[in-house]
């Protein structure tokens, strides 16, 4: 039963939500140059999308449902111990098992266009004592002109994946890629992914300990006009339980992303100021210039919108 129900209430959230994505891929991002997606791309990726949905969301709501089941008074350890646990897990299949499922990534040496950055990279990861293994161009511009440059990897070497369209941007002025790649070193260097990981648990584990002691309240499944139909039945089903949470930390949730967002800014600064002790500080200074018109981002921003929205 409560598989059925996730999937009636996936079908009927996609449904709700399709329109607004087609509006939002062909209408706004076309409007203003960024859609590269097309029709034939766009029904690929909610396919791939809907199949990692069933293969990966319908053992995780089963798994989820027998910790709540059997957890008892220490729900909120083991739910916090499944959730974290699947994060972690999540986030270290994706860039190699997930990802590659909607982009191409293709090693920086195979393209004679990208090649020359092979050495200036290398040099520079050594510079800094980053663990480098691969280097990886991205065909993100098969979907949106949008450019970045990210890093990733736990344990051990670790890959670097340029955005092509990061590398279009910047033709012809390899120092800014450096520079934007020194930066992301700067977040490496600096520990910043795991004091990132380390705050997201912390988030988590308080979440977890709230769910617990509202997982099993009658009286706020009536308050919400869940009443059970027969005598037999759950007074408070797991997973309606866990979405009436859902709701309630909402307000919660905005007030920690608020926190969250100001320590990423936070981050963000330490890393520039790394790419400056490069050597790299005008250089990067072009390229994210260079970034923020590419992209049409808002240069002046109101402060408090910022300080809300805003990660970067």
């Amino acid at each position: 039963q409560t598989l059925v129900f996730v999937a009636v209430s996936g079908v009927v959230s996609k449904v709700i939500s399709l329109p607004f994505e087609l509006f939002s891929t062909f209408v706004v991002e076309e409007k203003h140059g960024f859609n590269k997606t097309t029709a034939g791309t766009f029904v690929k990726d909610a396919l791939i999308s809907t199949a990692l949905s069933v293969l990966i969301g319908f053992p995780v709501i089963a798994l989820l449902w027998l910790v709540i089941d059997r957890s008892g008074p220490l729900l909120w350890l083991y739910f916090f111990s499944f959730s974290s646990s699947l994060s972690i897990f999540l986030a270290v299949i994706y860039p190699t098992v997930i990802a590659p499922l909607f982009n191409k990534f293709t090693p920086l040496d195979q393209d004679p266009k990208t090649a020359g950055l092979m050495q200036p990279i290398e040099e520079l990861a050594s510079k800094v004592g980053f663990p480098l293994g691969k280097i990886f161009v991205v065909d993100g511009s098969r979907r949106s002109a949008h450019s970045n440059a990210y890093l990733y990897g736990f344990f051990g070497a670790k890959r670097v994946v340029l955005y092509d369209s990061l590398i279009e941007q910047a033709k012809g002025k390899d120092d800014q890629i450096l520079a934007v790649l020194g930066h992301e070193f700067g977040h490496w260097k600096l520990g910043h992914v795991w004091k990132g990981i380390a705050l997201s648990l912390l988030q988590m584990l308080g979440m977890s300990y709230l769910y617990g002691l509202t997982a099993g309240n009658i009286e706020l499944f009536r308050s919400f006009g869940y009443i059970a139909s027969s005598p037999g039945a759950n007074p408070t089903p797991h997973i309606i339980g866990l979405m009436l949470f859902s709701d309630l930390f909402t307000p919660v949730d905005h007030v920690l992303s608020l926190v969250m967002n100001f320590v990423s800014r936070k981050h963000e600064y330490e890393a520039d100021s790394f790419a400056k002790t490069l050597g790299y500080e005008q250089q990067l200074a072009d390229a994210l210039v260079t970034m923020q018109i590419a992209n049409l981002s808002n240069m002046c921003p109101d402060w408090l919108y910022s300080a809300y929205h805003h990660s970067h």
